[in-house]
């Protein structure tokens, strides 16, 4: 079996039973990082959109380690500050 989009889903959905069907799929066949199981997925969050019939991959969803690399960056300007293609 294999979760896919039971119809296109915008980035940022929040997940529902109604936005996800199964498939029957050859075991050989099932992505590694896809689901088996809609009922693991209600209320978490896409990180991507999906077409219907994509299937759902644990990339596809907003988790702890999608933003752990941001860090803060000090820039040698005020932020406030505009530049132009044409500034020097």
């Amino acid at each position: 079996m294999l979760v896919v989009a039971a119809g296109d889903l915008p980035a940022g959905a929040l997940l529902s039973a109604g936005d996800l069907r199964t498939v029957a799929l050859a075991a050989a066949a099932v992505p590694p990082g896809s689901f088996s199981h809609p009922a693991q997925l209600p209320g978490r969050r896409l990180a991507t959109p999906l077409r219907e019939g994509s299937p759902l991959m644990q990339t596809s969803l907003v988790g702890t380690g999608l933003l752990t690399e941001l860090r803060r960056v000090p820039l040698p300007f005020p932020c406030g500050l505009l530049i132009l293609p044409s500034s020097r």
